[in-house]
């Protein structure tokens, strides 16, 4: 009985190994049905496979971004090699054609990847442009040095760049702008932990204040650029939401300073009116010189 039972086990292993013979020699390999042999059997295995090749793909498009956006602070001062655009398009251009086409198969080259790619370009934009230390120099912007004034630059700027987008189709641009606005957040949230060493409640109480005052901010400057007496509004509101000191209350003997913002903030108003519509919907922000500004204290 032992001496059968043996022999039929060998049978039966001689006729696994062939039959994967036949599978694996005489079937084309056009028609080879794999989801039989076990291979991607699992619902969740090809998705599996997707995301590691997916992870693998923003890996690489995250390096500049990574390279640009420290976890502290706004924006990092070091100068960067490509934008997110520039990445983009070489990960599509002038990778091998194999590489390409796995980016492609995760959806790194669709519409709204190419609009995120322009909205990280454009929170970056709008944060250098903000670090210049003319905003707050006595004689110029005579800013009140602190992170809430700085972070209302950098979104101050980003409603510059809004201002332009406005005029594209909305399709065009809305993945664009949530994705820079998101970023402003994101980071914002990481300061407030990191700087401020708050907790989640703290953080979210925080961080729901500055969004419903920005909010109102962005009413009021959006009423006062199509007003008959624009600039007059927009000098109303400037100085009404930047110039106040630590605990809200409005600094005196600031309105030659509110002034030369005004002219500054309508001077880049204009500048982005320039852009093409290619420039502005890859996140190319150019900025108007200084020197340009008739009003100085």
């Amino acid at each position: 009985m032992a001496k059968a039972r043996s022999l039929a086990k060998a049978a039966s292993l001689s006729t696994c190994r062939s039959l994967a013979h036949v599978v694996r020699v005489r079937t084309p390999p056009s028609t080879l049905d794999l989801s039989r042999v076990g291979v991607f059997a699992h619902p969740f295995r090809a998705e599996a496979q997707r995301m590691r090749l997916g992870s693998c793909a923003l890996r690489q498009l995250s390096t500049a971004a990574n390279a640009r956006e420290p976890p502290k602070g706004f924006i990092s001062s070091a100068p960067r090699e490509r934008s997110l655009v520039e990445e983009l398009h070489r990960l599509e251009h002038e990778t091998p054609w194999w590489a390409a086409s796995l980016f492609r198969l995760v959806g790194m080259f669709t519409p709204k990847q190419r609009q995120a790619a322009a909205g990280g370009d454009l929170y970056y934009v709008c944060g250098m442009q903000s670090l210049l230390p003319e905003f707050f120099d006595p004689a110029r912007g005579g800013l009140d040095d602190r992170y809430y004034i700085r972070f209302q630059l950098v979104v101050l700027h980003c409603w510059i760049c809004h201002v332009r987008l406005r005029q594209e189709p909305k399709e065009h641009y809305e993945h664009l702008f949530k994705e820079t606005m998101e970023k402003v957040w994101g980071q914002a949230e990481i300061d407030l932990a990191y700087q401020f060493n708050m907790d989640y409640l703290q953080l979210s109480k925080h961080l729901k204040e500055m969004q419903f005052t920005w909010h109102g901010t962005v009413r009021a400057l959006d009423a006062a650029v199509v007003a008959e007496d624009a600039r007059e509004q927009l000098h109303a509101v400037l100085q009404r939401n930047l110039y106040t000191d630590g605990e809200g209350k409005p600094l005196v003997n600031v309105e030659s300073n509110a002034a030369w913002l005004t002219e500054y903030v309508l001077l880049q108003l204009n500048a982005q009116m320039k852009l093409s519509s290619t420039d502005a919907l890859n996140g190319i922000g150019r900025w108007a010189d200084l020197s340009e500004l008739t009003t100085e204290k």
